[in-house]
């Protein structure tokens, strides 16, 4: 997980320049409080085979791996247990862009989410 939060640091720093304010590092996310945002990762190692059919596979975990994050990062703002039921719904990625592709062997993608939609994903379950 530390690699996780390192290049989710990374990539925040990135966007935001330094001293932006009420920024809070979870352990599957980063919430920016003032923008009402949630940065969330997914990350896997890309396969040895380096096929494109390897590299499709590698592309769709880390989608699965972002998707669970979000989840996951809801979950730590609630306080709530994750849902028995991890259903996506139609508007779970709408207006969200999802950026990324291969880093130091692995695939990884990064979205922004709005913080209350994230929010919402355990709150109204």
């Amino acid at each position: 997980m530390k690699m996780l939060g390192l290049a989710i640091i990374t990539v925040f720093l990135a966007v935001y320049p330094l001293g932006a304010q009420e920024v809070q590092q979870f352990e599957h996310g980063l919430v920016d409080w003032e923008r009402g945002l949630v940065l969330v990762e997914g990350r896997v190692p890309l396969s040895d085979q380096g096929s494109p059919s390897s590299r499709l596979r590698s592309q769709r975990a880390a989608r699965l791996s972002l998707f669970m994050n979000v989840f996951r990062v809801s979950s730590e703002l609630t306080g709530l247990d994750l849902p028995e039921n991890l259903d996506i719904g139609e508007d779970l990625f709408k207006e969200v862009v999802v950026t990324g592709g291969e880093r130091d062997g692995d695939y990884v993608l990064w979205a922004w989410f709005p913080l209350e939609r994230v929010k919402g994903l355990t709150i109204n379950r």
